[in-house]
Order: structure tokens, then C-alpha cells, then sequence
């Protein structure tokens, strides 16, 4: 286990990190495998290094099996099974970076729903947001992109016949996350 990819990840965490990603593994919500929530418990045991001899899958799958004899397989599966956890905390660990992160899936979920009237609140909220941002990146303009998509498609089920302002809006905002992405590029 010690040249495991899941291993050679953890030893770069922070303690935060650590204590973070061993609450969401946890968590119900995000994972309901005992075995991978008992195999992440034996790997804390020996956190932050994790360079213990216990950490051999040859230790560790009695305490995981139920003294079954090994078998290279299960182990693996449950060893993998962590590993994508641990991907996926970081994943969301650097999408939650930004205050704004969850707004537009948000919207996209509202309008699944039909739910016009909450998509409304959290365009305001977009908006609140992105009045004290600073930085105008190729990533601000791409995500402002998909915030008026989504007041288009907002628009379009009220069909209503007029002038969508946010259609242009859209176009806008692609047009400069494109030039910013050519000019990083570029340079």
C-alpha cells in the first residue's frame, strides 16, 4: 500500500486537509462503504507520515475481511475506492475555493425544476458577488457566460416575444474568454 497512489496523495494534504477529507469520507451523503470508511480510520492511524509497516494490504485486509484469507482483488477495489474519494474531495475541495462556485449549477438545477422565481434569487446573488470581484479572468468571463445561459433559457420559458439582452450578454462574455484564452496562450 505504501507506493499507492491514495498514500503518495495524503502525504501532500495539509492537516486541514486531512481532517477534512477524513470527515467527507465519513460522511453518508459521499460514501457509504464501511470497509473504505474503516480502511481510511487504519491509514489515520499512522497520519501524517504514513510509512508504518501496518500500512501493508496484507495487514490491513484481515482487519477489512474479517480474517478471510487475502486476496489481492478486494483490497484493491477498496484501496481504489478511496482513492476516487480522495479525487473527488480535492475536486470539490478546489471548486469551493471561490464564493461563487455553486451558484450556477445551482440555477441549472432550478431550472430543471422550473423553478423561475428561485433562479431569479440566485441571479441576485451572482450579481452581489460579482460586484466586489477583482479579477477579471478568462475564467470570470467563461463562468459569466453560463450565467446568462442560464437567464436565456430563463427568458425563453417565459416565452415571452421580445429582446433578450442576456443572449448578447452571453456572446460578450465568450467573445472575452476566448481573446483572454488566445492572449494567455499567445504568451
Amino acid at each position: 500500500m505504501h507506493k499507492t497512489t491514495c498514500l503518495k496523495i495524503l502525504k501532500k494534504l495539509s492537516a486541514t486537509e486531512l481532517r477534512r477529507f477524513r470527515e467527507y469520507v465519513e460522511s453518508p451523503f459521499f460514501n457509504k462503504n464501511e470497509r473504505v470508511q474503516t480502511l481510511c480510520a487504519l491509514i489515520y492511524e499512522d497520519a501524517p507520515d504514513f510509512d508504518h509497516e501496518n500500512l501493508d494490504k496484507k495487514v490491513l485486509f484481515p482487519k477489512l475481511f474479517d480474517n478471510q484469507p487475502y486476496s489481492r482483488l478486494p483490497i484493491n477495489n477498496i484501496v481504489s475506492d478511496l482513492q476516487q474519494l480522495l479525487l473527488d474531495f480535492l475536486a470539490y475541495e478546489e471548486l469551493s475555493t471561490t464564493p461563487d462556485w455553486n451558484i450556477i449549477p445551482q440555477m441549472k438545477a432550478l431550472q430543471k425544476h422550473e423553478m423561475p422565481q428561485l433562479i431569479e434569487q440566485r441571479a441576485r446573488r451572482y450579481r452581489q458577488i460579482q460586484v466586489k470581484s477583482t479579477v477579471e479572468n478568462a475564467a470570470f468571463f467563461y463562468q459569466q457566460s453560463q450565467f446568462f445561459d442560464q437567464l436565456d433559457k430563463l427568458f425563453l420559458n417565459k416565452q415571452k416575444r421580445g429582446y433578450d439582452k442576456n443572449l448578447q450578454l452571453r456572446n460578450d462574455a465568450l467573445d472575452r474568454y476566448y481573446q483572454i484564452s488566445k492572449l494567455q496562450i499567445a504568451c
